[in-house]
């Protein structure tokens, strides 16, 4: 297969940028992409997340892009997993964390003990008090999304809210101009499904109100 990263994107069902955050190793693809990856590319999931050296499919017929691309997605996903597994000391299917939109009030984090993997809690808990009097402190609730939009709010939000971290520090440095091409980054959103990532976010906060 001749592939490019825009058709890679169409076959699995992300955007062309979720690509780059994969290959970047910014974020990496939930276990159902995954599964995607591994039958498009006729490979074991187990072999793209360096669980195994031995390959599933012979590369023979691919573009060397194309056989650069598994490797270096493979690489990505085994350093993020050695990372992990050195931090907690063990796989990092044995810990849940919330992907969804969420809210911590300053108890809650002025209430976390600083450790050296997390020392900055305290100090953040600290700098945002003189933001309280111009904060709405309307009680925001624990959002419940419908099943349904679950899977493809935890996607759209991983990867939005990588762009979004990706273009803010481009900005601030300099290294995107930000009056020439805000126009272009508001593009980019709406076709990294943002607008659908609101419709599902309101859906959810307007059952909280019921």
């Amino acid at each position: 297969m001749n592939l490019r990263q825009e058709q890679v994107a169409k076959l699995i069902g992300v955007n062309k940028s979720a690509i780059s955050f994969y290959e970047n190793g910014t974020r990496q693809p939930s276990y159902e992409i995954l599964l995607r990856i591994a039958n498009l590319y006729r490979v074991s999931v187990d072999y793209l997340l360096g669980q195994t050296n031995s390959r599933a499919v012979d590369l023979t017929g691919l573009s060397e892009e194309e056989a650069t691309l598994i490797c270096d997605l493979v690489a990505c996903m085994s350093k993020k997993n050695e990372m992990i597994n050195n931090q907690w000391g063990v796989p990092q299917n044995a810990h849940w964390y919330g992907a969804g939109a969420n809210y911590r009030d300053y108890a809650m984090t002025a209430g976390q003990v600083a450790t050296d993997n997390n020392p900055a809690e305290a100090a953040i808990a600290e700098s945002t008090k003189v933001y309280y009097p111009y904060a709405d402190m309307t009680d925001v609730k624990k959002f419940v999304y419908d099943l349904e939009d679950l899977e493809e709010v935890n996607e759209l939000n991983t990867n939005i809210e990588a762009y979004v971290k990706e273009m803010t520090t481009a900005f601030i440095i300099g290294s995107k101009n930000i009056d020439k091409e805000w126009d272009s980054y508001i593009k980019e959103l709406k076709e990294m499904g943002v607008e659908r990532l609101i419709e599902c976010t309101q859906k959810a906060y307007d059952k909280t109100k019921k």
